[in-house]
């Protein structure tokens, strides 16, 4: 019954968070709640009322975080307001599609890099199964990370990253150019080959890693961008309830491809199949607000160092430069979240209670809302500079994760992250060989 007595204050707590949003959904306030609201959905879906239940006191913990985490957001925001920064830039950057010649080369170091990866990927895979082949590699292959200290060795490992900026950075060309006009033009289609098998490329080099998360940044990445950018085309600045809905559309269009990319990739690792789909989805997003509730059952301080769990991209980056500092919690305990289902994902509030405390929780929380306010407010006044998208992008995919895990905090000064802003910024200045600052006035 309180499953769905928190759903029912989630479903309101939601449309008040999209009304102070000026009907925003994908401003972080919105969708922070929006993405407890989603999962706990799955999970009474998947529960019902007979099924798996969580307590009264963990209903008021998710509320008032989340209740906290607005305050911060809209506070800053309305002191940013009064001094007249939420405004649409007046200079409107001319972004230009790459040189042909240049991505040509830019896709020759790409398809190294590529090839580079595929042979890691298949000799690890082979440390596991001498006899592992192109159909199993990925399964033994993340077999090997998970339980050696294997790696793809320091090269392989910059050269993917700079695959994965190719991907973002070509994706945001892309959209900047089939949005000049906002109609599709299939003669379009057929002028950016090169620029479309780029993109195809670095994605399909990304599953070497094994792992499906890197499928939902660029997605977040992707979706975020075509909305944005298309804002500040229009220079919307209020959203109808008919704008709204197609928002609400392409969102759930968004996940529904998601859920079935992530199966189909799941097949590689051999992790689809074990479950049913409809098991699968709950186990990897609706039972973490159960998990969450289980671990508040359980909660006691445990000795560790101050934000280990939080700052591990943090921690992991300073380490890599000869620090020593705590940095082995990677993989959470599985816990019981009904009938035979098990799982370590526990919503973002989780790793902030065990790592700060209830207080130290709610702190993260108001702090996490100011910096989302900030972030929000100069992606008006960078008119979206492909850089700054990029940065934005990550920390959405954070406030889009947080009903699930901890990203925000945990992965975005990431080495990976480091080095993918790093990248991309060099093909921005690569490939915009002078960049042009219009004037104009609204």
């Amino acid at each position: 019954m309180c499953l769905f007595f928190l759903l029912v204050l989630l479903f309101f707590l939601t449309i008040f968070s999209i009304v102070l949003c000026n009907g925003d959904m994908l401003e972080p306030a919105a969708l922070s709640v929006e993405s407890f609201t989603l999962v706990t959905l799955i999970g009474f879906c998947y529960n019902g009322f007979t099924k798996c239940d969580i307590s009264i006191g963990t209903v008021f913990i998710i509320v008032t975080a989340l209740v906290i985490y607005m305050i911060g957001y809209f506070g800053a925001k309305g002191l940013l307001q009064a001094g007249g920064y939420i405004k649409f830039s007046k200079k409107i950057r001319i972004f230009h599609m790459p040189d042909k010649r240049l991505s040509f080369i830019l896709f020759a170091v790409e398809m190294l890099s590529f090839y580079r990866t595929f042979q890691a990927t298949y000799s690890i895979a082979r440390t596991i199964n001498p006899g592992a082949n192109l159909l199993n590699m990925l399964e033994y292959t993340r077999n090997a990370y998970l339980f050696t200290d294997a790696s793809m060795g320091l090269l392989t490992s910059v050269l993917s990253f700079y695959t994965i900026s190719i991907s973002y950075f070509y994706t945001y060309a892309l959209i900047r150019y089939f949005l000049k006009d906002c109609k599709f033009n299939p003669k379009k289609l057929s002028e950016c080959k090169l620029e479309l098998l780029m993109v195809f490329v670095s994605l399909v080099s990304g599953m070497f890693g094994t792992g499906r998360t890197f499928l939902i940044k660029y997605i977040v990445f992707l979706f975020a961008t075509f909305y944005y950018l298309r804002f500040f085309k229009e220079r919307v600045k209020r959203f109808s309830i008919k704008k709204m809905a197609g928002t609400l559309k392409k969102m759930i269009i968004a996940v529904v491809v998601f859920f079935a990319l992530f199966q189909l990739m799941g097949i590689t690792t051999n992790k689809t199949g074990r479950v049913s789909a409809v098991d699968m989805l709950y186990e990897y997003s609706g039972s973490s607000v159960l998990a969450f509730d289980r671990s508040i059952e359980s909660y006691e301080y445990d000795g560790r160092f101050f934000g280990e769990e939080s700052f591990y991209g943090l921690y992991g980056f300073l380490n890599s430069f000869g620090a020593d500092i705590p940095n082995d919690i990677l993989h959470l305990p599985f816990v019981d979240v009904g009938e035979g289902v098990r799982t370590n994902i526990y919503t973002s509030l989780r790793t902030y209670l065990y790592d700060f405390g209830f207080a130290g929780m709610y702190i993260v929380q108001f702090f996490l809302g100011i910096i989302s306010a900030v972030m929000y407010v100069l992606l008006y006044r960078m008119d979206g500079q492909p850089i700054y998208m990029l940065i934005y992008g990550i920390l959405l995919y954070g406030t889009v994760m947080q009903g699930i895990e901890e990203i925000t905090l945990r992965n975005f000064m990431s080495i990976t992250n480091v080095f993918v802003v790093i990248f991309f910024t060099m093909l921005y200045i690569l490939t915009q060989k002078k960049i042009r600052i219009r004037i104009c006035e609204y």
